[in-house]
């Protein structure tokens, strides 16, 4: 994945917030680099994401953050990422399963 740094005002990415699993395309409608003393540069975006409603596509104004999402130039990218994060929660889902199977199993055997 590509660092924020490289993107664009008007290119269109995509987004994805692993907390509630939804994806959107985006266009960047702007760019403010700020940097400070204590935190150093950080980039701020300023997106214009799209869904459908009905009949029509919605634009909505939502403001970049990269502690609740992550961007993406391309939806190949979009993709791998998806796969990724399903396969982490399957994986945890059954680590979680076999942790108690293995604690209700060896309790019954006492």
């Amino acid at each position: 994945m590509e660092t924020v740094n490289t993107f664009k005002v008007g290119d269109y990415v995509f987004l994805f917030f692993s907390k509630t699993g939804t994806i959107f395309s985006s266009r960047i409608l702007e760019k403010t680099i700020r940097e400070t003393i204590s935190d150093g540069p950080k980039t701020e975006f300023i997106l214009e994401a799209y869904r459908q409603e009905g009949e029509h596509i919605a634009p909505q104004k939502i403001k970049f953050s990269d502690e609740k999402c992550k961007m993406f130039r391309s939806i190949e990218e979009l993709k791998i990422e998806l796969q990724e994060h399903v396969m982490n929660a399957v994986n945890e889902m059954i680590d979680e399963c076999q942790l108690i199977y293995g604690k209700v199993s060896h309790a019954s055997v006492e």
